[in-house]
């Protein structure tokens, strides 16, 4: 399949998330290109940067008025506040804000600079993403539960979403949050959209298309610029992609040019990817799941993010089941050892007595027959029983 040449792109690397129009001619020049970060942004001071992505700067804050650290999201000076994506970047905040889930990171205040460009702030929140987790991995199948469980949870967040009309549009694991304490978060709604509402052609060029979320985990639909109404069956493809990584180690298209990865996105080849599934050793029922959820076609994908949940949590009490059962296995096998020995030390025991009761038998029997045949031994003299031949005293004759 032939994709156009793309324009507009923000970035070259296939795995950060991209917005370009699919268009024959130059796109409109942005007009706050070179206005750097501000050391304020309304009251909150700015005390550093934490990471760049595809549409915004997020930095660490200090709050005065409530004496706290933030994270806040501020539009890319590369972006002009009137193109579509800075119209999108706008709508981000009112997006999230309501959600009410714990798998959202809520927003506190929304704002715009004097340029125009928007800014909201959330909680700062201490921790690493499910990408930076992943590839800390000596291999794909190390602690795998642990990384189900947290997948488990990025579905259920999802399923939330598009119970509420949203659908992410990019998901993949470097846009999941997990904190210190356990805490799994799904971030970046930069390109989300709402499924109720119509449809609104960009306004810079009404016959172009635009390419949203990250080439290496985009459904064909969405890398072609053809995915029509917001579906979200691509947020399934993206919850297979996610899936698919922590199963192999890689994203489903692997690589590091944005075109190049596009275009095998937009071809659906999936040649290498279901060759390093196949490969991978998981069990067989996670590995189908990945490729029913990265399904080219849109209606060949699990029609929800419930779905997945409801299928992975299966998979993890199935695992679960199985680990119960061969402790019990095992556990049963200890105490039919522990028995056998318990035994086998009792029969010992009753030998080593038996053998000595016939040993204290034997030598009281023998001492018995030693006093029988003994001679008898003299009684002891004493002064009133002396010998016969001793002179009787003269009697003394009576008067």
């Amino acid at each position: 399949m032939e994709l156009p040449e793309h324009k507009d792109a923000l970035h070259t690397e296939a795995g950060a998330t991209v917005n370009y129009r699919v268009l024959p001619e130059p796109a409109a020049g942005s007009s706050s290109a070179s206005a750097p970060v501000p050391h304020f942004l309304g009251r909150f001071r700015v005390v550093g940067e934490i990471a760049r992505g595809g549409m915004g700067i997020i930095v660490r804050a200090y709050d005065p008025a409530l004496d706290r650290e933030l994270a806040i999201k501020l539009l890319s000076p590369e972006i002009s506040p009137d193109s579509d994506p800075g119209r999108r970047f706008a709508q981000e905040a009112r997006v999230v804000s309501q959600f009410h889930h714990p798998g959202v990171i809520p927003v506190f205040e929304a704002g715009t600079l004097a340029d125009g460009r928007a800014y909201f702030a959330m909680p700062f929140v201490e921790g690493q993403t499910l990408s930076a987790l992943l590839a800390d991995r000596p291999n794909p199948a190390h602690d795998l539960a642990r990384w189900l469980q947290v997948f488990l949870r990025v579905c259920e967040t999802i399923a939330y979403v598009h119970e509420q009309g949203i659908v992410h549009r990019d998901l993949k694991p470097s846009n999941v949050m997990v904190g210190r304490f356990g805490e799994v978060m799904v971030m970046d709604w930069g390109v989300a959209a709402v499924t109720h509402q119509p449809r609104r052609t960009p306004v810079e060029n009404r016959s172009g298309c635009w390419v949203f979320g990250t080439p290496a985990y985009m459904p064909p639909e969405q890398a072609l610029g053809t995915s029509g109404p917001p579906d979200p069956r691509a947020d399934v493809f993206g919850l297979g992609a996610i899936l698919c990584e922590i199963l192999t180690g890689q994203p489903p298209y692997p690589g590091i040019d944005v075109a190049g990865v596009t275009r095998l996105a937009a071809d659906g080849n999936q040649a290498e990817m279901t060759r390093r599934l196949v490969r991978c050793g998981a069990d067989p029922v996670l590995i189908q799941l990945a490729r029913q959820c990265l399904s080219p076609g849109p209606s060949d994908r699990l029609g929800s993010a419930g779905e997945v949940a409801a299928a992975v949590a299966g998979c993890l009490s199935a695992a679960d089941g199985q680990v119960r059962t061969a402790e019990h296995k095992a556990l049963t096998a200890t105490e039919q050892r522990d028995r056998r020995f318990a035994g086998l030390v009792t029969a010992i025991l009753a030998l080593v007595v038996s053998i000595a009761v016939g040993v204290s038998a034997r030598e009281l029997r023998a001492r018995g027959k030693d006093r029988a045949v003994s001679p008898e031994v003299a009684p002891a003299l004493t002064p009133s029983h002396g010998p016969a031949h001793q002179d009787a005293p003269e009697s003394i004759p009576q008067p």
